[in-house]
């Protein structure tokens, strides 16, 4: 590709395979080939020596390493982007075969906007990994934890630029106890900086279901992301009200576990309100 291209994919990975080979097959479906596939990788050297050899088959792929944290190898990504759009595909996630040609229209007709979010599905149409928006709407601090997660939410590289790119004290691999929240922080200082940003309901990618089932490993991060959230929470100056009121939600539903002798539940609620006030208040 010697032109830049319209948009730049950048897919940061550790430890997987198969599911990669889902979104690069979802890839070459697209009905508009107008983007550039950035592979961050962070595994052992050659451990996506056939991956990359498959991409590259049909995909302008740019093949980069970083080291562990995947708002650091993030951060490696965008400086090598050559699209004047970036999006940011989990290696578990894909497509809907018209998602790119969507993306440039919606930011050829909406000059004015500088991010673009939407929902995240699995397989059957149910929403995945979060609840979303009702309706398409622009993204407030009172709406942004409803409208979007990374794998659907698109930026121009100038904003990117503007606001510094991700937190790499936040997210999976950050050496922190914040395993989450980088990508809504990353909105919020977007927002700070007086950038326009709009949720569209009708605008999808694809993630299979995550924690359905409560075990020691969906608690280990569930620990790890209610901390990420309290962390954010305080970066970007939400008030103790807000957070007093989001654990009186949290109890409320501690108190409706122990009623219905849900005692898995009620440690669920209590582990998200615990270590979302850990977050908030750290030092």
């Amino acid at each position: 590709m010697t032109n830049p291209p319209a948009v730049s994919l950048v897919m940061c990975t550790y430890g997987r395979i198969d599911c990669i080979l889902r979104l690069i097959n979802s890839l070459e479906a697209q009905t508009c080939a107008d983007f550039e596939f950035i592979i961050v990788d962070q595994n052992p050297p050659g451990y996506l020596s056939e991956i990359i050899a498959r991409a590259s088959e049909k995909l302008h792929v740019h093949y980069l390493r970083s080291t562990p944290g995947l708002s650091r190898a993030r951060n490696v990504g965008i400086k090598h982007c050559r699209g004047s759009i970036i999006g940011f595909p989990d290696d578990d996630c894909w497509y809907p075969y018209n998602l790119i040609a969507r993306i440039i229209s919606l930011f050829q007709n909406y000059v004015d906007l500088g991010i673009i979010t939407g929902r995240t599905l699995d397989a059957t149409g149910n929403e995945s990994n979060s609840r979303f928006l009702s309706s398409s709407q622009p993204v407030t601090r009172a709406n942004i934890w409803y409208s979007g997660n990374s794998n659907c939410i698109f930026v121009r590289t100038s904003v990117a630029t503007l606001i510094g790119g991700f937190n790499e004290t936040l997210g999976v691999g950050s050496g922190t106890p914040f395993g989450s929240g980088e990508e809504t922080d990353f909105v919020l200082r977007a927002l700070e900086k007086g950038v326009k940003i709009a949720f569209f309901h009708d605008l999808f990618t694809h993630h299979p279901q995550v924690d359905t089932i409560l075990d020691a490993s969906t608690m280990k991060r569930v620990i790890s992301y209610s901390c990420g959230f309290g962390r954010v929470l305080q970066l970007n100056n939400y008030s103790i009200y807000h957070v007093l009121f989001r654990s009186a939600r949290n109890f409320f539903g501690i108190i409706l576990g122990l009623l219905k002798c849900d005692l898995r539940f009620a440690k669920f609620k209590w582990t998200l309100m615990i270590n979302t006030l850990k977050g908030y208040f750290y030092p």
